[in-house]
C-alpha cells in the first residue's frame, strides 16, 4: 500500500519572482503526479519537475501561480492523493488610483484602491502632512485649509513596496 502523500513548501506566501519548491513525500510510492486544483489542471509553464517528479520548482514564481496544488502517489497496488496545499503569491501595490465623488454640498469623498496581495495598507497625506490611515477620506471643500494635494500612499506589508497617487482639491471657501 502506498502511504498518503504529504506536500511541504519552501514558502506558502512567497513574494513574486522568488524561487519556491514544493516537495511530495510518500511511503512505497513508485510514481508521483502533480496537478493544480481543480483536479487535473496542468502545472504552470514556469514550473519544472525534478527527475523523480517528487519536487516542483518555481525558479521565479508569478502571481498567476497562486492556487492549490496536489500530488498523487501510486504503485501497482494503490493510489493516494495528498491534501491540497495553497500558495498565495504576494505582489504590489500596483495601479494605485484615487477617485473622488461628491457626497454632499461641500463634502467630497476620496477613495483609494490598489492591486495588492495581501491587501494594501493605505494612508493619506495633505501637502506632505500625514492625515489618516484608511482607504477613504472625507474632505470639506468649504474650509480653506483643506485645499491642496491629497496623496494616497499604499503599502504592502509582505513585499515592503509602496506606491501612490495624488489628486488636487480646490477650496470653495470665499
Amino acid at each position: 500500500m502506498v502511504g498518503k502523500p504529504n506536500i511541504t513548501a519552501s514558502s506558502l506566501h512567497p513574494k513574486e519572482n522568488v524561487s519556491v519548491i514544493l516537495t511530495c513525500t510518500s511511503t512505497n510510492a513508485e510514481k508521483i503526479l502533480w496537478s493544480r486544483v481543480p483536479s487535473g489542471a496542468p502545472l504552470p509553464s514556469g514550473a519544472t519537475l525534478s527527475q523523480d517528479n517528487r519536487t516542483v520548482i518555481f525558479s521565479r514564481i508569478n502571481r498567476s501561480d497562486s492556487g492549490d496544488y496536489r500530488c498523487q502517489a501510486s504503485n501497482p497496488v494503490s493510489t493516494e492523493n495528498s491534501d491540497p496545499v495553497t500558495i498565495k503569491v504576494a505582489y504590489g501595490p500596483e495601479n494605485v488610483k484615487v477617485k473622488s465623488t461628491s457626497s454632499s454640498n461641500s463634502l467630497i469623498l476620496l477613495e483609494c484602491s490598489a492591486d495588492s496581495v495581501p491587501p494594501a495598507i493605505y494612508y493619506w497625506k495633505l501637502n506632505e502632512t500625514v492625515l489618516k490611515q484608511q482607504s477613504q477620506l472625507e474632505v470639506d471643500q468649504e474650509k480653506a485649509e483643506n485645499e491642496g494635494t491629497y496623496t494616497c500612499v499604499a503599502n504592502n506589508s509582505v513585499t515592503q513596496l509602496t506606491a501612490m497617487d495624488s489628486i488636487y482639491v480646490n477650496s470653495t471657501f470665499g
